[in-house]
């Protein structure tokens, strides 16, 4: 989608409707697709002074114009480019500030009627963990000013950091993990291999740098919930690369003044189920340790190693839930076969990786990880602190 801010059209020649007016029309002439809809509305963003609320978090001392690019977006000063991704609650999208130059990204809600803002809850966890090195910063948040009617549709965007690359974008394993698994389930083929999968050795600092980054969320209490590799972002700090987590909507604190929330096991699953740990799959809630199973199913991934749990064959339910229910049984199932058979661990990944995930299995809900440790699991080679080259995590132009 080209960069557009082009005035929101009145209809029939009348006076020119507020920019909020033509998110409703909009919406309502358009029908159900969201991210449709969602592109046509943001094409035309000229937002009024008056009609949206601002909040801007408190910029870093490296970060100087943060404020200045974040209040670009109600001075009309700001470009709306391609459409970045989607998911269940929006759509993020590239765009510039027209004063400053600087690239970032716009994440972009509608809810209807008095749906919850999925939104809202990303951006107050954002606000909390406020210049964390864990994760991308989240520089403003827009909403109305006034509610929306019943019926209507409420317009919410937040302001964020424009990410180099993502470990699905630098490495395209996500999705084949995911579609070439189960295409070899049902056709009796082994997957293809991925010709940008990472080398070993950039899977591993791959996989000590997401613990560094849990490390830092962990610290405020914070654990994500979502690790999968298109919620690791690849960054350049200070002239070297580096790994982020963004997409908080999943994100939950679970330590408090109080203390660590307590165990808890329902037949609710919270996650990406390819890359969730055998007790969340079982219905635990998430804590620290799950986080940092996922990491390494997602570092291992993306350096090209398969799981069994990959490859299931199709299942038919009666229902969605019924279906993924029975898919999450069986992968349970199989991880805890691998888990009795302690060799096919040695079988399926490198030495690093078994003394990783034997830490991260032998830590109980509530205790604290030994982050220092399980770095210098992954790192026991040669050069250890040495990172892989920048063209191997970020995708060509």
């Amino acid at each position: 989608m080209a960069a557009a801010t082009t005035t929101a059209p009145a209809r029939g020649g009348g006076a020119q409707r507020s920019f909020l007016q033509f998110v409703q029309d909009t919406v309502a002439d358009g029908g159900h697709n969201r991210h449709a809809l969602t592109d046509r509305i943001t094409a035309n963003m000229t937002l009024d002074r008056g009609e949206m609320q601002l909040t801007v978090l408190p910029s870093s001392a490296t970060d100087a114009d943060a404020s200045t690019l974040a209040r670009a977006l109600s001075l009309r000063d700001y470009g709306i480019g391609a459409r970045l991704g989607t998911g269940a609650f929006g759509c993020v999208y590239a765009a510039t500030c027209k004063r400053t130059g600087q690239r970032c990204a716009v994440k972009v809600e509608l809810t209807k009627g008095r749906e919850p803002s999925q939104l809202s809850v990303e951006w107050r966890t954002y606000s909390f963990l406020r210049n964390n090195a864990g994760v991308l910063r989240a520089l403003a948040f827009y909403e109305p000013k006034a509610r929306a009617p019943r019926d209507g549709v409420t317009l919410r965007l937040m302001v964020m950091q424009l990410a180099d690359d993502t470990l699905d974008g630098a490495t395209c394993t996500a999705g084949a993990v995911e579609n070439d698994a189960y295409d070899a389930a049902a056709h009796g083929h082994v997957p293809r291999s991925w010709p940008r999968a990472l080398s070993t050795h950039a899977g591993l600092w791959a996989g000590a740098r997401m613990v560094r980054a849990l490390q830092a969320m962990h610290a405020r209490g914070v654990v994500h919930r979502d690790v999968k590799p298109q919620n690791v972002a690849v960054v350049r700090r200070h002239g070297t690369t580096d790994l982020a987590f963004f997409d908080l909507g999943l994100a939950k604190r679970v330590i408090t003044d109080a203390g660590h929330l307590p165990y808890e096991q329902t037949d609710r699953f919270m996650g990406t189920a390819l890359y969730a740990s055998p007790a969340v799959h079982a219905g635990v809630r998430a804590s620290r340790r799950d986080d940092l199973w996922s990491a390494g199913i997602v570092a291992c991934a993306c350096a090209g190693i398969h799981f069994p749990w990959m490859a299931l064959p199709a299942i038919r339910g009666k229902t969605h839930n019924d279906t993924a229910r029975t898919a999450r049984r069986r992968r349970l199932r199989i991880m805890g076969d691998i888990k009795s058979e302690r060799g096919q661990w040695t079988h399926l990944l490198p030495p690093q990786w078994v003394e990783y995930f034997d830490a991260v299995e032998a830590l109980q809900y509530a205790d604290t990880p030994d982050y220092d440790a399980l770095v210098d699991a992954l790192m026991s080679v040669d050069d250890p602190y040495a990172p892989p080259q920048v063209n191997e995590l970020l995708t060509p132009t």
